[in-house]
């Protein structure tokens, strides 16, 4: 298991330097390898140390990134909530 803790730690450190750089593309790939990593760690902990992976900021992270791609393509999407009332 710790090679995928590696794997997530290494993707998204990764995807942080290409989105810095202006590669929101290589960034989105980057972050969607550290998901699909994600998908393979139970409760996405780390039993050799202390360290835990935040699902959700993670799923965050792919959602920004896949908008920000999407708008330099001049596609225009929106996060849609759902109510119920």
């Amino acid at each position: 298991m710790s090679d995928l803790y590696q794997a997530v730690t290494s993707k998204v450190s990764e995807a942080i330097q290409a989105d810095e750089a202006g590669n929101a593309v290589r960034a989105l790939q980057l972050m969607l390898q550290a998901q699909m990593a994600m998908a393979a760690i139970p409760d996405g902990k780390n039993e050799d140390s202390e360290a835990t992976f935040d699902r959700e900021a993670i799923n965050a992270a792919v959602d920004r990134l896949q908008r920000k791609v999407n708008a330099s393509r001049g596609v225009v999407t929106e996060a849609v909530r759902h109510a119920r009332g």
